[in-house]
């Protein structure tokens, strides 16, 4: 990896010898920001990302007219990949479209020898988040998602890609997720777990959605898994897809941001996940500080209030992209009451 440039490298814009359209390009390549690293925040942190100095020169930059290049087309992309480094130094609400790397713990599904030193693998998804809007949350990946794509090989260890009954042969585990948004949580089931995974959101989510089940298609598909996306709408939900039958487990992650959620998506769970044994509703929410962190108990309530009881939970701690960047989420994994009562 090529060390950090600092400003005092920049080339200068303004002289008797001004910089090539091949230089300039080479050096906003090397300003471009990475998205933070969650596995190791500590990686992410003393970049010079936030140079005053740099950030001084991106605006001459972009303010400049370039008539010492060439062509329009050589000043128009300079110009624009000038413009996506300034927002990407504006914070992750104005930062441009990414496609990000996420490495996620897989976990082996053949037997090892007792003894055997064993090195744990690791899937790489590529999630493509669009600029970020206000009212697309779900355009990004958030902290809680990666949290509890870890998760799932712990709650769920090898072998889940099949199940076995007296009446039907073995078969994928069934998953719907609720409010996929970018997609990280449902792809991992399918890519870790081999699950078959029913990724569902909004009209205006689901296009993205499916864009990254696309690009991690050859991934999902040497894990033996299978994913597909679909819209579905908490307050009008349609349950007729094919996809919505003979589930066994339901997924969501960071869920919840106004006081209609909790009672949406426990109202949502009650018409989509069995009444079996089996059957379980998985759910990972972030604490957060003000109102939005009385939501994990008010789902919480809602769940038990439709019938279901914890099973397991927990905490996870973790990174996001916003404010200090520590989240703590709250996790829990339910099933019916009726047929855990004895438990």
């Amino acid at each position: 990896m090529a060390a950090p440039i600092h400003h005092l490298d920049l080339p200068r814009l303004k002289g008797r010898v001004l910089p090539s359209f091949q230089t300039l390009a080479t050096t906003l390549e090397q300003l471009t920001i990475a998205p933070p690293d969650w596995s190791n925040p500590a990686a992410s942190s003393g970049s010079p990302e936030h140079d005053p100095g740099i950030t001084h020169w991106l605006t001459m930059l972009v303010s400049s007219d370039l008539h010492w290049l060439e062509t329009d087309e050589e000043r128009d992309e300079i110009l624009a990949e000038a413009s996506k480094r300034l927002a990407e130094r504006c914070g992750r609400s104005a930062a441009p479209a990414m496609t990000r790397t996420f490495s996620l713990p897989t976990p082996s599904r053949t037997p090892t020898p007792i003894g055997t030193p064993v090195e744990t693998p690791y899937t790489e998804l590529r999630i493509h988040e669009p600029p970020l809007t206000s009212d697309n949350l779900g355009l990004k990946t958030w902290g809680t998602s990666f949290l509890l794509a870890k998760r799932l090989p712990l709650l769920f260890p090898p072998p889940t890609t099949t199940r076995t009954s007296d009446s039907e042969p073995p078969r994928k585990i069934r998953a719907l997720e609720l409010g996929a948004g970018t997609g990280l949580v449902g792809l991992a089931a399918a890519s870790t777990l081999g699950w078959s995974v029913h990724l569902t959101d909004l009209p205006e989510i689901v296009t993205n959605l499916q864009k990254n089940i696309d690009l991690n298609e050859e991934t999902i598909h040497a894990a033996n898994g299978h994913a597909t996306s679909g819209i579905l709408d908490w307050t009008i939900p349609d349950l007729t897809h094919p996809s919505l039958r003979d589930l066994d487990i339901v997924l969501a992650s960071d869920c919840l941001y106004a006081s209609c959620h909790p009672a949406l998506v426990a109202h949502v769970t009650s018409l989509t996940l069995p009444r079996n044994a089996d059957a379980k509703f998985v759910v990972s929410v972030p604490v957060r500080p003000g109102g939005l962190g009385e939501l994990p108990g008010m789902l919480w309530s809602e769940l038990k209030g439709v019938g279901l009881v914890i099973l397991e939970e927990g905490e996870d701690l973790g990174w996001d992209d916003w404010g200090s960047g520590e989240i703590r989420c709250r996790w829990g994994v339910w099933g019916w009451k009726e047929v855990h009562a004895k438990n």
